[in-house]
């Protein structure tokens, strides 16, 4: 029995993962944010080893970094958002700072063939920002979020001090510079941020905080993701294919 020749091709495509994934779009909003631990000074992680993804894309330049267009991620317009009131609320409390705040919609797919979206938010700080790192959302059965996020505290005059006593004292210090973070990769860094970064002089670090985690997301609800130091809101809905 021959079987009809729509009905096959259908079947075929059905069958692939990136044209399955690829008919479910979704609506993803983040918020990342810094906030005074209430509980006492939380030490930053030892050994850190910081670094950004080989695959990663610019939101703000989907449309010209030559691997992703606008047809495969669409950002939002501000008015779009559903989470601007909680934006408001958590910059209105005086403990937590909105550091980046992004809509935008994406479809579906495997961790395989998802990027990861680079995060840069907060005060500039000798050619970074204070909020850094990368995220990525993709589909295996559920929705899940890996985050690979650090803060950078720069250090104070008098945390500057210790530091200088402690290596004057022959004592290993634990404090970084700017120039040890690792820099966006050259194709994301635009003219203007290049010639920043060369021009700036290294700022000494007093503490960097990580943030990495993995959460499997529900449509419909904010999630929230803890940190002494920041917190992460997302809240993912169903969108229409463009």
């Amino acid at each position: 029995m021959r079987i009809p020749e729509k009905i096959l091709i259908t079947t075929l495509l059905l069958a692939l993962p990136f044209f399955a994934h690829a008919q479910k779009w979704y609506q993803v909003e983040v918020i990342i944010f810094s906030q005074h631990d209430i509980f006492g000074d939380e030490g930053g992680p030892a050994n850190l080893k910081l670094a950004y993804p080989s695959r990663m894309i610019d939101l703000a330049n989907i449309s010209t970094d030559g691997i992703y267009t606008t047809s495969d991620y669409q950002i939002l317009d501000k008015s779009a958002r559903q989470l601007n009131a909680d934006a408001y609320t958590l910059n209105s409390t005086g403990v937590y700072k909105v550091l980046y705040h992004q809509a935008w919609r994406q479809a579906g797919l495997s961790a395989n063939d998802t990027p990861w979206i680079a995060i840069q938010g907060g005060s500039k700080i000798a050619g970074h920002h204070r909020l850094e790192g990368s995220i990525r959302l993709y589909l295996s059965s559920y929705l899940h979020l890996n985050t690979n996020l650090w803060l950078v505290v720069p250090a104070t005059t008098s945390t500057y001090a210790e530091s200088a006593t402690a290596e004057e004292s022959g004592i290993q210090s634990s404090y970084m510079t700017t120039d040890e973070l690792p820099p966006l990769p050259s194709a994301m860094n635009s003219p203007a941020s290049i010639d920043a970064a060369m021009t700036s002089n290294a700022v000494r670090i007093d503490r960097v905080y990580t943030l990495t985690q993995t959460e499997r997301l529900q449509l419909g609800k904010i999630h929230y993701l803890d940190h002494p130091k920041m917190g992460l809101l997302i809240k993912v809905t169903r969108a229409e294919p463009p």
